[in-house]
């Protein structure tokens, strides 16, 4: 990627309006999918979660080009930084992202989910957005959700948010990775997984080398 082109300057502008949380009692472990996202408030996609080349939100799939930007249309938006310049980003709508995860293996995808279930409090994380209702998103994004260290302290981390259309979804998401924690997550995956984000990474991101040797492998994708 062109470095004058990722000149980012959207690091510290996350802040949303507000819509009303659902007034529920929760407990995480036994909700599904469809009733988390039920559950989600959504407000105004932030800058933080623009595109850099777009200049604005992102408009379309990285791998079917599907169009973003309708109110039905559900995706995934990742971004990856070094200090407060965006190295990787792209847009992903929801029917690709199951299909990429489908593909990985049996073996990493429990790896992680072990992980994942070790070292996050989930609950936690869903009681504060049952008791949020300010306008922006800085308490989803401002420390690792493994680690707990601020984000102004890593040289480098991921971020990671679910829309829907203009709107992002305020619940499990947005979130924030350090950059280690994701090389350690990394490490999980089986030799097929690996080749897979692999190929993603090569046919629809364009990660140049200069940003490649930054990382212990290719980076890891969190859709």
């Amino acid at each position: 990627m062109d470095n004058a082109e990722m000149d980012n300057h959207e690091t510290d502008d996350y802040e949303t309006d507000n819509s009303e949380l659902n007034d529920a009692e929760l407990d995480g472990s036994e909700l599904d999918a469809p009733e988390l996202e039920a559950m989600a408030d959504c407000v105004p996609i932030p800058k933080i979660f623009h595109s850099v080349y777009e200049a604005g939100p992102f408009s379309k799939c990285v791998v079917c080009t599907k169009a973003l930007l309708d109110d039905e249309t559900d995706y995934m938006v990742e971004k990856i930084f070094r200090g407060s310049e965006t190295i990787v980003e792209y847009a992903i709508c929801s029917d690709c992202a199951v299909a990429m995860y489908s593909e990985l293996s049996a073996e990493s995808t429990g790896r992680i989910e072990q992980y994942l279930s070790e070292k996050i409090n989930w609950q936690s994380r869903l009681e504060m957005a049952m008791g949020t209702h300010g306008d922006d998103i800085a308490q989803w994004i401002d420390t690792c959700l493994v680690t707990g260290r601020p984000r102004d302290q890593l040289p480098g981390y991921q971020l990671c948010a679910r829309c829907r259309g203009p709107k992002l979804q305020r619940f499990i998401f947005p979130l924030m990775i350090a950059g280690d924690v994701s090389e350690d997550i990394g490490r999980l995956l089986s030799k097929k997984t690996r080749d897979r984000m692999d190929g993603f990474v090569d046919e629809y991101l364009g990660l140049s080398p200069e940003y490649r040797d930054i990382f212990d492998g290719t980076p890891l994708l969190m859709v």
